[in-house]
């Protein structure tokens, strides 16, 4: 009836069906962490516009993101490289609000289409998959999912 608050009973009811409804769900930090190994997928983008992929290149490309700020980036069976890196706001372009960035501590040797990338924007991360984008001027996006 207009002019009349809702009994007690059907706000804790509410209440009672929100709180259930969301206990399942994962915590913010849980769902895009990015600790842990990825293996690459494949990359799209670049000048060209193409679709490098791991049979397609010949190699297996798997990144480790350690707890203390370390990449190791494995190569098959062998370490390619390692590099320190750090979470970050990162500005991609002029007018944009600021994006999640990984900002390594020297040039990253992750692909040899994309050289020399010293940032990537996190894109998407969820909890088994992860997309980096190369800033300017390579503009790939590398798609990995976690190895469990």
């Amino acid at each position: 009836m207009p002019g009349h608050s809702p009994a007690p009973a059907a706000l804790l009811l509410l209440a009672g069906a929100l709180a259930t409804g969301c206990t399942d769900r994962e915590s913010p930090a849980e769902s895009t962490s990015i600790l842990g190994p990825w293996r690459w997928v494949g990359s799209f983008g670049g000048i060209a516009g193409i679709r490098p992929t791991p049979d397609a290149e010949g190699y297996e490309r798997i990144l480790y993101f350690h707890r203390d700020g370390r990449l190791t980036i494995y190569e098959g069976d062998s370490v390619r490289a390692e590099v320190g890196y750090r979470i970050a706001p990162l500005r991609d372009s002029a007018g944009a609000p600021p994006s999640t960035g990984i900002h390594f501590d020297d040039t990253l040797p992750g692909f040899p289409f994309a050289p020399g990338v010293e940032r990537q924007v996190v894109r998407r991360s969820g909890r088994d998959t992860l997309i980096l984008e190369d800033p300017c001027c390579f503009r790939y996006e590398h798609a990995f999912v976690r190895i469990e």
